[in-house]
């Protein structure tokens, strides 16, 4: 629990580090007297980067006061919650406003077992060159981490883990790199091995016979804070063909 937590003294900079650590792209900000304060998301850290704070400024620069909690653990209130502000964290307090526990969006639904994402990793990323000549675009860094790995983990965390990866451009440099990024979750029937390029979206064809009801597909020089699966859920209450973000 404490690396959901970080003292209201700490600097934006150790709050990063608790982020990256934790795995939840999330902290909460506390005072000496254990009292919660507010939240800190990783998209806050970068909006009062970009307004110019400094790493080692004091994180209560950056709370979000207004953050929403519950005091009670009803399943039904914290999905509604979290649907209706968009959000994928909600904090269990108690009646001193003290930490009791983490609820993710993911933790109320479960996870989705059955519903493939399929991540278009195999362009040559042309525009980029040079920079992709010994490089592929999905395995250049951002903040010190690829970007595929980044979108994996994401996707893990959300609890999908039927994931396909579509590969052509330097297929075994990205494979390398996913087996020992995630270990379990990976073998040879997760990738898709294109001879010759297919296009944007041409490895969907492998799908073709399969009996998946929904599949997700996902490029692999995006990133987003998006939350995919409120994004399925919403495609699936609407019964739509297709849904595009």
């Amino acid at each position: 629990m404490n690396n959901l937590l970080i003292n209201s003294n700490a600097t934006i900079r150790e709050a990063i580090e608790k982020i990256n650590n934790n795995g939840k792209q999330i902290v909460f900000c506390i005072n000496n007297n254990n009292k919660v304060l507010g939240s800190i998301t990783d998209g806050d850290i970068r909006r009062a980067l970009i307004k110019g704070l400094d790493m080692n400024d004091n994180i209560t620069q950056v709370i979000n006061k207004d953050f929403k909690y519950i005091k009670k653990a009803e399943k039904v209130k914290m999905r509604l919650i979290m649907e209706k502000h968009t959000i994928r964290h909600i904090p269990l307090l108690n009646e001193n406003n003290h930490f009791i526990k983490l609820y993710t969006y993911e933790d109320i639904l479960g996870q989705i077992n059955n519903v493939p994402i399929l991540l278009f990793a195999g362009g040559r990323g042309k525009r980029l060159h040079p920079v992709t000549i010994k490089t592929p675009k999905p395995l250049l860094s951002i903040g010190g981490k690829p970007i595929i790995e980044m979108i994996v983990d994401r996707m893990v965390n959300m609890g999908f883990i039927n994931i396909y990866i579509a590969l052509h451009y330097k297929s075994q440099m990205i494979k390398e790199t996913i087996n020992a990024a995630f270990p379990d979750y990976f073998n040879n029937d997760n990738y898709i091995l294109e001879k010759f390029p297919k296009g944007t979206a041409g490895s969907l064809s492998y799908f073709i016979d399969s009996n998946y009801e929904h599949i997700i597909t996902h490029n692999c020089d995006i990133i987003t804070d998006v939350n995919i699966r409120m994004m399925l859920e919403d495609h699936k209450r609407n019964n739509n063909d297709i849904t595009v973000c």
